[in-house]
């Protein structure tokens, strides 16, 4: 009885072992979009110009605290949002929404941002 009842529970790790990988795998496909739209982010904040003659540091400071708002709110919407086939114009459009928000974010603080 014993062999039966650690058959069992291997077969049961084994069922947890494959839901936990098919889990993970979501969550690096949503860590690969951050990872994306991050990167996305860090480049047009250093295309970003100052117009009130901000420091380096301010720049900075601000370009950081826009992509975190931007990437928070990513978070909380869910990188999903990248793969969901009802989001307008598909993973393109969602990632230019967010450049869009971020833009707007930075040019709110004073910076002149590429289009």
């Amino acid at each position: 009885m014993p062999f039966y009842h650690d058959v069992g529970r291997a077969g049961m790790r084994a069922r947890a072992a494959r839901l936990l990988a098919a889990a993970f795998g979501l969550l690096a496909a949503g860590c690969v979009s951050m990872s994306a739209a991050d990167a996305q982010l860090t480049a047009l904040g250093r295309q970003a110009r100052p117009l009130r003659g901000q420091s380096l540091a301010e720049h900075v400071d601000d370009a950081a605290s826009c992509r975190e708002q931007v990437l928070d709110r990513l978070a909380r919407a869910g990188a999903y949002a990248l793969y969901n086939p009802f989001t307008p114009g598909g993973s393109a459009g969602a990632l230019r929404a967010w450049r869009e928000q971020f833009a707007r974010c930075l040019r709110d603080r004073g910076y002149a941002v590429p289009e």
